[in-house]
């Protein structure tokens, strides 16, 4: 989702220009949204090149990213082609090894979860092996970055800094680059 609310001329022709003639601009429900084909060795190399053109080139701001990421009980168990109360029965500890991992949201009282989520638990239990949540992770911890720097200038100093005291230790050599 972009940080506008119309699709204008203009817009087109800085996204073209920035070189993300490889992706569809649409809007829906006021939002505005680009959806890539990038062709990268990697969905995390081909995010990074389409987060980089938008913003770095078209002068965009990227307020999330959007991916098959948050799941109801149903999409799970279609995911899985497994029975909805086969999901209930994990979600409960009636079956696997319990402590399913709690929702990430929850919308009108419906519970949503991250698949990354999912899959990890799912790999860690034994029950299934998920390939690729690695990629679901990525996309979770990009959007609490994309969050994070949205609502950072919006905090008052005191605030801020609390923030910081939280967030500080606890991610102090998180991120080791490769």
């Amino acid at each position: 989702a972009l940080d506008v609310v119309d699709i204008t001329d203009e817009i087109e022709n800085r996204l073209l220009e920035a070189g993300c003639d490889d992706a569809g601009l649409y809007s829906s429900g006021g939002s505005v949204f680009l959806e890539f084909a990038r062709e990268a060795d990697s969905f995390q190399e081909a995010l990074e090149s389409a987060l980089q053109d938008v913003e770095e080139r078209a002068q965009l701001t990227v307020l999330r990213v959007h991916g098959e990421d948050l799941l109801n009980a149903s999409q799970i168990a279609g995911r899985l082609n497994v029975s909805r109360e086969y999901i209930r029965q994990l979600r409960t500890g009636e079956r696997g090894p319990g402590r399913f991992p709690p929702p990430a949201h929850v919308v009108n009282d419906r519970p949503l979860w991250g698949w990354g989520d999912v899959g990890r638990w799912l790999n860690q239990s034994g029950l299934r092996e998920i390939p690729d949540t690695g990629d679901a992770t990525f996309v979770e911890a990009l959007n609490a970055v994309l969050a994070l720097r949205r609502n950072a200038t919006k905090l008052s100093k005191s605030g801020a800094r609390r923030l910081s005291r939280l967030i500080g230790p606890r991610l102090s050599g998180v991120l080791q680059p490769d």
